[in-house]
């Protein structure tokens, strides 16, 4: 298609009975990180569907970097998201532009917080959301960003915190 965006998970391959032996640690969902050899749920890949959008929506920056020195299969382990989600705060996210583009995600800052803080609605194997949830929610905050009183969400690195009303 001329219009449409497709990804393809290329780093692995499972087949029927036949396991994979080598994955991405980032898109490694908690519960398959000690395991060498392992046969994949769709649960399991919604993880890594999980990860890949917000990927795309904080660029580059994966759900459990937090600014620490910690390796990254301790920090999936714990699922101690670092990014702050209304009354919960973020355990520790840098200073700076991340916390700026987090700001900007309306919606889809409960999805991500969800599926990924360790305490989420989403965050057991059997709750993860599947594609169809992510390609709606996406759309959800494209129709977000159209709207004129949202425009300053539109950069792809903002500069300042998202002014919502009555917040300081």
């Amino acid at each position: 298609s001329t219009d449409k965006v497709y990804f393809t998970d290329t780093d692995n391959y499972q087949i029927e009975g036949f396991p994979t032996t080598v994955y991405n640690l980032s898109f490694t969902p908690p519960e398959l990180l000690d395991k060498k050899i392992f046969l994949a749920t769709r649960e399991n890949e919604y993880f890594a569907v999980a990860q890949l959008v917000f990927m795309l929506m904080m660029p580059g920056k994966t759900p459990y970097a937090d600014g620490s020195d910690a390796a990254p299969r301790d920090l999936i382990r714990k699922r101690n998201f670092p990014y702050a989600m209304g009354r919960f705060t973020g355990s520790y996210v840098l200073p700076g532009m991340w916390r700026m583009t987090w700001s900007h995600l309306d919606s889809l800052r409960g999805s991500f917080y969800n599926v990924f803080h360790r305490n989420g609605k989403f965050s057991a194997p059997q709750d993860r959301r599947d594609v169809g949830y992510w390609e709606s929610a996406v759309k959800h905050y494209k129709e977000y960003l159209l709207q004129p009183e949202n425009r300053d969400s539109l950069a792809l690195y903002p500069t300042t915190f998202k002014k919502e009303p009555g917040e300081t």
